[in-house]
């Protein structure tokens, strides 16, 4: 009985937060604003700078990549006028190599673990994919030149070279003010001699 009169009660407060939704913007459902408020040097609020305005020169997003019995695919950034976000792909030949991590770097401008991607999932989800993603969305602007991320591969496959891609779009970097960072992006062909 007590389950039963807990059950109506939840199911009738779940219905007035239904019902009273809308009605105090009058069942208007677009909230958007392109003004956000800031604090300026004194602590008092300030509102009206736009949003998303004209993209930022970003610099150069530069690939490299690296040989031992692993390769290490590193992405490092110059020219860096500061991103609060990212969202990029390595795209490579899976027939070749195939990731396996994303790993820390001594003095990396973002922390390894605050790095989301497709390759955390299970070897046989890695194993077919041919872009590894990277994500990362921070609170404040990360400026500076250095090394953005490094990402742990291994040799699946015979190859003497094989390319290695960094696809970004529009949008791909943005700072925190969501204006675009336009980065030139120098990608890397690997040549594993052995």
């Amino acid at each position: 009985m007590k389950t039963r009169i807990t059950a109506i009660l939840l199911a009738m407060l779940i219905i007035c937060c239904f019902v009273s939704c809308g009605k105090k913007d009058n069942n208007q459902t677009d909230n958007t604003d392109d003004t956000v408020s800031t604090a300026d040097d004194t602590g008092a609020l300030t509102a009206g700078y736009e949003t998303a305005g004209e993209p930022v020169d970003g610099g150069v997003l530069k690939v490299t990549a690296t040989c031992d019995d692993d390769i290490y695919v590193t992405v490092s950034v110059s020219g860096n006028p500061g991103f609060a976000a990212f969202s990029f792909a390595l795209e490579y030949d899976n027939t070749k190599i195939r990731p396996v991590e994303i790993v820390s770097a001594e003095g990396a401008l973002v922390d390894a673990a605050n790095i989301t991607s497709n390759i955390q999932q299970s070897e046989e989800v890695t194993e077919t994919l041919t872009r590894a993603t990277a994500f990362y969305s921070g609170a404040a602007d990360v400026t500076g030149d250095g090394t953005l991320l490094t990402m742990k591969f291994a040799k699946v496959g015979d190859f003497d070279t094989t390319e290695i891609v960094l696809s970004a779009d529009d949008g791909s970097f943005v700072n925190e003010t969501y204006q675009d960072v336009l980065f030139t992006v120098e990608n890397c062909v690997l040549d594993y001699a052995e």
